[in-house]
C-alpha cells in the first residue's frame, strides 16, 4: 500500500519491477490517471489497483497489507495521529511500514490559505504542512501507530542546500525547471546524516521503518 500515491509513481515502478500486488491511494482523484499509465505500461489491473482513499479511514480490512509506504505524504494531514493510527491497523504482524516527514530541530506547522485535495475532502481545505522535531515526531506520529520503530535515519543536505534555493520564492522562479525534476535531481545533495547535523530548516527528512 502506498499512502499519497499522487505525487511520484513509485506504485506504478513497484507494480512493473515486482510480482507484488500494489495499492495506490490518494485523497486527490487525480491519483486516478495511474490507472492509464499503468495500462499503457501493460501492468494488469490485478497488479496496480488505485482508488481514492482518506488517510485518516482507509477502506481496507485490518491487518490487510504486509508492506506500507507513505512519502512526504502525511505531514499535510491535519489530524496526522489518525492517519498514524490506520498505518497501524491496516500492517499486518511482521509487517514493514515506512515513512517519511520533513524533520527539523524546530517543530513547526506551516499552512497556506489555497484549496488542497482538489476540493474533495470534508476535511479543512487548508494546505497544512507538519514539520516534526524529535517530540512531536513520535508522540504524534509514531507512538499513535502502535508499532514499534526498526529504524530512524536522517538525510540531509551537509554541503550545499540546493532545496531552499529551488523552493525560495524569488531565486525559485530562475529554477523553475529544476523544481520539476528535483524529486530526482535530490540525490546529488542529499546525504544520510547524523542527527545532530539536523538543521533548523525544513529540507531535513526523517525516514522511519516500523
Amino acid at each position: 500500500l502506498e499512502i499519497g500515491s499522487s505525487k511520484l509513481p513509485l506504485a506504478l515502478h513497484l507494480a512493473s519491477r515486482t510480482h507484488a500486488e500494489v495499492y495506490a491511494t490518494d485523497l486527490d482523484p487525480i491519483v486516478l490517471v495511474q490507472s492509464r499509465y499503468a495500462e499503457r505500461l501493460g501492468i494488469g489491473g490485478d497488479r496496480l489497483r488505485v482508488s481514492v482513499e482518506d488517510a485518516r479511514h482507509l477502506r481496507f480490512p485490518d491487518g490487510y497489507f504486509d508492506r506500507v509506504i507513505s512519502v512526504s505524504t502525511i505531514e499535510h494531514v491535519q489530524a496526522v495521529e489518525l492517519a498514524a493510527a490506520e498505518i497501524g491497523r491496516v500492517l499486518s504482524p511482521g509487517g514493514i511500514a515506512v515513512i517519511t516527514v520533513p524533520f527539523s530541530r524546530r517543530a513547526r506547522v506551516q499552512s497556506l490559505a489555497q484549496p488542497a485535495y482538489a476540493g474533495s475532502s470534508e476535511q479543512d481545505p487548508t494546505f497544512y504542512e507538519y514539520i516534526f522535531d524529535r517530540p512531536m515526531l513520535f508522540e504524534r506520529l509514531l507512538e499513535p501507530t502502535g508499532l514499534t520503530v526498526e529504524r530512524l535515519v536522517f538525510l540531509g543536505e551537509p554541503r550545499v542546500q540546493l532545496t531552499g534555493l529551488i523552493y525560495n520564492p524569488v531565486i525559485g522562479r530562475l529554477l523553475r525547471p529544476l523544481a520539476v525534476l528535483w524529486p530526482w535531481l535530490a540525490r546529488l545533495s542529499y546525504r544520510v546524516i547524523d542527527e545532530t547535523q539536523v538543521t533548523d530548516g525544513k529540507e531535513n527528512i526523517a525516514i522511519v521503518a516500523l
